[in-house]
């Protein structure tokens, strides 16, 4: 009887991040490094593929680290610039309105 859900087969791992939610990905990869290991080729090619990101040097700089990264820079096929500028007096100043997705 296994004790640890880690001390299960590989294969068996492997099936149990191949049937997480997209969306929980993210947290998968937090909960150790061999669930982090295990989860980065999926959550790279799921929530990586289409990138957004502002025309700022800290936004830009990112950007480049992220595709220049060995595992998850191949995931990207698509980047969209926003070329708005977030002014500090216009933040949350109208909380009603949603930002568009």
């Amino acid at each position: 009887m296994v004790s640890d859900i880690s001390s299960c087969p590989l294969e068996v791992l492997e099936m149990i991040v191949a049937a997480a939610d997209p969306k929980d990905l993210a947290s998968l990869r937090l909960a150790s490094k061999l669930w982090c290991d295990l989860s980065s080729k999926r959550f790279g090619s799921t929530r990586l593929r289409h990138l957004r990101c502002v025309y700022s040097p800290y936004s830009l700089q990112s950007l480049v680290d992220l595709t220049a990264h060995p595992l998850f820079g191949p995931c990207i096929q698509s980047i969209v610039i926003g070329t708005y500028r977030m002014r500090k007096h216009l933040v949350n100043t109208q909380p009603h309105i949603q930002a568009s997705p």
